[in-house]
C-alpha cells in the first residue's frame, strides 16, 4: 500500500532580528514583514532583499506604531527607489592587521613553517603595515624564535581554542548567565536593571542577582507579565543616518543643504553621527559644554561660531589633528574588536582617531551651502 501524504505543502514562518539581514539566500521567501523600521538605508535594503530572490519581485509589509515610524518607512522607500545609500567610510585598522598576523603565525607554527616579516608581507600584501609588526614585537605578542616569528604562548593557546580567527569582538559589558545551565547567554551594559525580567537568548528570564561579575537569570514564571512589556537591553544608536534625514527633509519640502539657526538651535539635517562629531569637536575647542546633538541638529549655542557650514570643517580637522577630541568620543566611531587593547598605546590612538569619519563628514559639509537666520 502506498503511503498517503496529507501535508503536501511546506510552509514556515521565521521571526528574526537583524542577524538575518545578511547571508541568507532562500529563493522562495514569499514576503518580508518589518516589525519596526531599520535605522539605516543599507539595513532596509538588506532586509527587503531577502524576499523572492527567484522572481526579483518582493512583497514587503511595514508595520507602523505611529506617524513618525510611517515617515521613516516612507523616507527609506524614497532612498531605495532613488538609489541613495548611507554615507560610507573605510580606514585601515592596526587591530585587524594584528589579528591577521596572529592567525597566520599560529597556523605556520602548528605546521612547522618558518614565518618571517618578508613572508608576512608576501602573503598579506598591503593588508599589514611594518609599524604593526614592530608594535607586536615590542609588546611581546609576536616573538622571534630562531629565524621565525611566532605568536606568544597566550596567543598560541587562543589559537588552539579557535579564538583568533575573526576580528570581531565579543559584545562589551558584563556576562548574562543562566543559573540553571551555567551558560553565558549574552552580555549587558553595566546600567542594566538589577531586578525584573529580560528576554535574552531565546527565552524570557528573570533576574535573580546582578553585580560586577554578571547578571544571573532563571526561567520566568508563566504567570508573569507578557513579553511586550519587557524592557529592552539593546544598544542605543547615535541616531538616523544623514542620507535618511535628508530624505525626511526632502519629503517635507525642505532643502537639507540649507541649514537654519534660531534661538541657539542649529538645524543641520546631518544625521546623528555627523552631528555628534560636530558637537564633540566644538566642545573640545571650547565652544560650550552644554551643546546637545540629535539626528537633525545641534542645540545649546550662546552664539553661532560660523557663518556658513563649510566653516566647521577646519574646526573638526583641528580637534582631530591636535588630539583635542576626547578619546571616548573618537571611540564611539571605532568598530569593536578583541585586539585593540593588545596594541601599543600609540597604535591604539591611531586606530581610535582613524575611525572618525572625517572624509565623509567633509564631503557632507561641502554639499551644504548656507545658514538661514
Amino acid at each position: 500500500m502506498r503511503p498517503q501524504y496529507l501535508w503536501r505543502d511546506s510552509r514556515a514562518l521565521c521571526v528574526a532580528t537583524s542577524t538575518l539581514e545578511l547571508g541568507i539566500d532562500i529563493g522562495d521567501i514569499d514576503a518580508i514583514v518589518l516589525a519596526e523600521p531599520p535605522t539605516s538605508i543599507n539595513g532596509f535594503l538588506q532586509r527587503i532583499g531577502r524576499g523572492n530572490r527567484q522572481t526579483d519581485k518582493c512583497r514587503v509589509w511595514a508595520v507602523t506604531q505611529d506617524k513618525a515610524q510611517q515617515q521613516i518607512y516612507e523616507a527609506l522607500h524614497h532612498c531605495a527607489v532613488h538609489g541613495y545609500l548611507d554615507d560610507s567610510y573605510e580606514y585601515q585598522r592596526h587591530s585587524a592587521e594584528f589579528q591577521q598576523v596572529i592567525s597566520l603565525g599560529w597556523e605556520c607554527a602548528r605546521k612547522d613553517r618558518v614565518l618571517t616579516a618578508e613572508t608576512i608581507m608576501d602573503i598579506l600584501d598591503d593588508h599589514v603595515r611594518p609599524e604593526t609588526l614592530d608594535d607586536m614585537l615590542a609588546t611581546g605578542a609576536l616573538q622571534r624564535i630562531g629565524a621565525s616569528l611566532v605568536p606568544s604562548q597566550y596567543w598560541m593557546d587562543q589559537g588552539d581554542k579557535r579564538q583568533i580567527h575573526t576580528v570581531l569582538a565579543a559584545a562589551s559589558g558584563i556576562p548574562i548567565i543562566d543559573l540553571y545551565s551555567g551558560e553565558t547567554v549574552g552580555t549587558a551594559s553595566r546600567s542594566l536593571q538589577t531586578s525584573g525580567r529580560v528576554f535574552t537568548g531565546t527565552r524570557d528570564r528573570e533576574i535573580r542577582a546582578a553585580d560586577e561579575s554578571g547578571v544571573y537569570l532563571s526561567p520566568s514564571s508563566p504567570a508573569q507579565k507578557g513579553l511586550a512589556d519587557l524592557p529592552t537591553s539593546r544598544r542605543k544608536l547615535r541616531g538616523l543616518p544623514r542620507r535618511l534625514v535628508w530624505a525626511l527633509a526632502e519629503r517635507d519640502g525642505s532643502d537639507p543643504t540649507v541649514w537654519s539657526y534660531s534661538q541657539g538651535v542649529l538645524t543641520t539635517w546631518g544625521g546623528g553621527e555627523f552631528n555628534y562629531l560636530l558637537r564633540e569637536a566644538l566642545r573640545a575647542l571650547g565652544y560650550g559644554d552644554a551643546l546637545k546633538a540629535d539626528s537633525f541638529g545641534i542645540s545649546g549655542f550662546d552664539a553661532l561660531p560660523i557663518e556658513v557650514p563649510s566653516d566647521l570643517w577646519p574646526l573638526v580637522e583641528q580637534a582631530i589633528r591636535e588630539r583635542k577630541l576626547r578619546l571616548a568620543a573618537a571611540n564611539v566611531f571605532r568598530e569593536p574588536t578583541a585586539y585593540h587593547k593588545h596594541l601599543g598605546s600609540r597604535l591604539q590612538l591611531e586606530d581610535s582617531y582613524g575611525a572618525v569619519p572625517l572624509d565623509s563628514c567633509h564631503r557632507w559639509l561641502n554639499l551644504c551651502t548656507q545658514i538661514s537666520r
